[in-house]
C-alpha cells in the first residue's frame, strides 16, 4: 500500500466523520472542522490504517530495518493508547474500507473478516474476534451501509448485506441479506426491503449512494 492510498483512507474518515456528526445541514458545510476536533475513535481508526500500512510495506520480512521496528513500536503504542483510555480495540487482520464511523463512547472490539464502506459502529459492540485454532476464517463480514446499534454482538463465520440496520442489544450469529432492519437476542429480521419511508426511526440524514441511518451517539 502506497503512502498516498493511505492518506486517502484516512482523509475519507474525516470526511465521513464530519457528515456523520454533523447531521443538521447548516453544520455539514463544517465537517472538515472534524480535522481539529478531537475524536478518540477517529484516532483508534487512524492506527489501524497506519499498521495496515506498515505491514504492507514492510511485510514480516527484515526489509527496512530499524526503521520497520520504530514504525511497528509506534503502531503498538497507539493500540495500546487505544485499548486502555477509549477501550477500542481493531484487530490488526481486519480489513476495514474507507469512511467508517465509530462512537467516542468507546467498548469497541472490531475482528471481522471485512467491513464494507459507509458503516457506523455505536459503542458497546462486539464484532468478531474468534477464539482457537483454525478460527480465523470465522469471522464476520459486512457490506457496505451497515449501522450497528449498541450493544450488539456480531460472531461467526457470517455475512451481512449491505444497507442492514442492526437494533441496539442485538446478537447476530447468522446469514443477513441486504436491506433488512434486524435485532433481539438471537437476531431475526424484522423488516425487509427497508426504505426511508417504512420507519421513524431514520434520521434527515441519508448519504449521497446509500441508505439513512437512525441517530448515532
Amino acid at each position: 500500500m502506497a503512502p498516498k492510498k493511505l492518506i486517502k483512507q484516512i482523509c475519507a474518515d474525516v470526511r465521513w466523520y464530519g457528515k456523520v456528526q454533523a447531521t443538521a445541514s447548516c453544520l455539514r458545510i463544517l465537517s472538515p472542522l472534524c480535522l481539529v476536533v478531537p475524536c478518540s475513535s477517529l484516532f483508534s481508526l487512524m492506527v489501524h490504517r497506519f499498521g495496515v500500512w506498515v505491514d504492507h510495506r514492510y511485510g514480516d520480512s527484515y526489509e527496512g530495518g530499524y526503521l520497520r521496528s520504530i514504525l511497528k513500536l509506534l503502531y503498538w503504542s497507539g493500540r495500546y493508547i487505544s485499548v486502555i483510555f477509549r477501550k477500542i480495540e481493531i484487530e490488526e487482520a481486519a480489513e476495514l474500507d474507507s469512511d467508517i464511523w465509530l462512537s467516542n463512547k468507546g467498548n469497541i472490539l472490531l475482528g471481522p473478516k471485512q467491513i464494507g464502506k459507509n458503516c457506523i459502529i455505536n459503542q458497546n459492540v462486539t464484532i468478531g474476534f474468534g477464539f482457537g485454532v483454525g478460527q480465523e476464517m470465522d469471522r464476520p463480514q459486512l457490506g457496505d451501509w451497515v449501522w450497528v446499534g449498541a450493544n450488539s454482538v456480531i460472531h461467526g463465520g457470517i455475512r451481512i448485506g449491505s444497507g442492514v440496520l442492526i437494533l441496539p442489544d442485538s446478537v447476530v450469529g447468522k446469514n443477513i441479506p441486504p436491506g433488512c432492519i434486524v435485532g433481539g437476542n438471537p437476531a431475526k429480521i424484522i423488516k425487509r426491503d427497508v426504505t426511508i419511508t417504512d420507519s421513524k426511526i431514520f434520521n434527515v440524514y441519508a448519504g449521497p449512494k446509500g441508505p439513512p441511518f437512525p441517530a448515532v451517539s
